[in-house]
């Protein structure tokens, strides 16, 4: 955090000194300097007073993040090592009203297009304690657990989705009075157009999300006999490019996120559709309707165009206090896609599934400012999640991921 109040004040008692020293004068011009000096000294106390009332602030942060990974279904040579992305983030406050944010993640080997804008936003707060915002940018959807809803590092089926921890580009209202937390939002489209994007399940190729908008409630509630946390409806939907076509989308959604002592559980059910019209075509291609092809790092998959998906996070977090170490969390994120409508074939394998099954279980080690996130990847169907293929038979990968974060100013 940064102030700059210390330049202005300089510059003013320098003002003040040099009439003072830069020759001797007569009585009655020492005295005329005198009250110009105290008149300077009290425009100095105001400076300083405006200044804190202001409380601009500026912090800039960084760090890096490389990933082990090997698949235990594919012959990789004992694994790879890469580069998963070096983030520059820039956060800052203007004022008691407004704030800002921005991310930009770079990587030459984990990112379609070498790099993408995480997250870039401007937010003016009003009202009484500040408890109304409005927030335009590129910034998560209020839909579902936030700002995420799950807890290992390699992330769960509803992040692959794109039902949690997702970015749009548009405009925000929020709102809190007491337990009660209501958003409404419009947003233009999903990636700002971008071919790489950090979130999942993101339209791409021959679709694109437009013209849609969130709507959240959630109540939160306090901690009698030590539970604590929040539970959510919300409901998004808008309109979806298919080729030379336009069709809509949608998606409601129940969720909660509840903390006891040093136990955390996230639940999340999602009913959604992505209404594909029919006779739709690219390329002189009719699309598929039970199939959308979205993308995640830019890196494109297919997903079903209906479903039913359930997800639920389990963490416990394990306070240590050994030289660098602060603390470890044991977490297992569990997700279930139900197809809805007719079973989808693998083009490859001509094999029909139902259903994508993905489960991550892990331990993140916290020595602060260095992380270690050990995920172990177990999929069925669930190549939607970069865990095998779809071909109804179970497939696991193990990633482990070393992040470290600074910031300065």
């Amino acid at each position: 955090m940064i102030t700059f109040r210390y330049k202005y004040i300089i510059f003013f008692i320098a003002s003040a000194l040099v009439p003072c020293t830069a020759y001797s004068a007569p009585a009655a011009s020492r005295q005329i300097l005198q009250e110009e000096i105290h008149q300077q000294g009290e425009e100095i106390q105001k400076l300083m007073q405006e200044m804190q009332s202001k409380n601009t602030a500026f912090q800039i942060s960084s760090g890096a993040v490389m990933e082990y990974q090997y698949k235990f279904y594919s012959h990789t040579h004992g694994g790879k090592l890469i580069l998963d992305y070096v983030p520059l983030s820039i956060h800052g406050k203007v004022g008691k009203h407004w704030s800002y944010g921005i991310s930009e993640r770079f990587s030459t080997s984990n990112i379609a297009n070498h790099a993408y804008l995480h997250y870039g936003w401007i937010a003016y707060s009003f009202g009484h304690h500040s408890q109304q915002h409005i927030r335009f940018g590129f910034f998560h959807e209020p839909f579902g657990n936030l700002p995420y809803g799950y807890d290992s590092f390699w992330g769960s089926l509803g992040y692959y989705a794109g039902f949690t921890d997702h970015q749009a580009a548009g405009l925000e209202y929020q709102t809190h009075h007491g337990p009660w937390h209501f958003a409404i939002a419009a947003f233009k489209n999903d990636n700002l157009g971008q071919p790489s994007t950090y979130a999942g399940g993101v339209p791409t190729g021959d679709f694109q999300s437009i013209n849609g908008g969130d709507l959240r409630l959630a109540y939160h509630f306090g901690k009698p006999l030590g539970i604590h946390g929040n539970v959510s409806a919300a409901i998004k939907g808008g309109e979806l490019l298919a080729g030379n076509r336009t069709g809509n989308r949608w998606a409601a959604t129940l969720a909660s996120d509840v903390s006891l002592g040093n136990w955390n559980i996230k639940d999340q059910i999602v009913n959604y559709a992505f209404d594909i019209p029919s006779r739709a075509q690219a390329h002189g291609v009719y699309l598929p309707r039970n199939l959308i092809t979205v993308e995640n790092y830019g890196f494109a998959y297919q997903m079903p165009a209906r479903g039913l998906l359930l997800s639920a996070s389990i963490e416990r977090h394990i306070p240590i206090h050994a030289g660098p170490l602060q603390g470890i969390n044991l977490y297992d994120d569990y997700g279930y896609l139900d197809v809805v409508g007719k079973s989808i074939v693998n083009q490859s394998t001509e094999n029909s599934y139902n259903n994508v099954q993905l489960n991550v279980i892990g331990t993140e080690f916290i020595l602060k400012p260095l992380y270690i996130w050990a995920d172990y990847a177990l999929g069925r169907n669930a190549g939607m999640a970069f865990v095998g293929s779809d071909n109804n038979q179970w497939h696991a990968r193990f990633n482990l991921a070393v992040g470290f974060y600074f910031s300065a100013l």
